[in-house]
Parts: C-alpha cells; sequence; structure tokens
C-alpha cells in the first residue's frame, strides 16, 4: 500500500477503501454537512447543505481522494 505524506506524521492511503473506512469522516449537523480527516486537523469540505444523498457523499469522498492522490494538498508519494 502507498502513501501520500502531506505533513511529517500525516499520511493518507492510495487504497480507497482503507481511506474511506480509517482517513475521513463525513459530519451532518444542524449546520450543514462536512468532510474532516480523522488522521489530522483538516476540513475537505464543508457544505450548508444537510441533505446530501449517500451517493453523493460517496462521490464526494472519492474527488477528495483523488485530489490527495493528485497532490492537490502537496505533500509526496511514499510507501
Amino acid at each position: 500500500m502507498k502513501y501520500i505524506r502531506i505533513a511529517p506524521n500525516v499520511e493518507y492511503s492510495t487504497d480507497p477503501n482503507f481511506f474511506l473506512a480509517h482517513q475521513i469522516v463525513c459530519i451532518t449537523d444542524r449546520t450543514g454537512t462536512k468532510f474532516c480527516s480523522l488522521i489530522e486537523n483538516r476540513l475537505f469540505m464543508r457544505s450548508d447543505n444537510r441533505a446530501i444523498s449517500e451517493r453523493m457523499k460517496r462521490n464526494i469522498i472519492r474527488e477528495i481522494h483523488h485530489d490527495i492522490c493528485r497532490l492537490r494538498y502537496g505533500g509526496e508519494a511514499v510507501d
């Protein structure tokens, strides 16, 4: 499994299933929906919409993962 190192102690998996299960969380509360990292203090996306479908949530998470793998948040690939 390969990783993208964003910071000295922060590595995101390039495996989308591992990323979904262990590295990102979707939180819906009265202010809206947030997509946050579970391994660092990072908010990837926030929406005022509280009624985002499960399918749309998965699509957003896939896009966030794709952006991490393309180094849009900086970092470097490591083994």
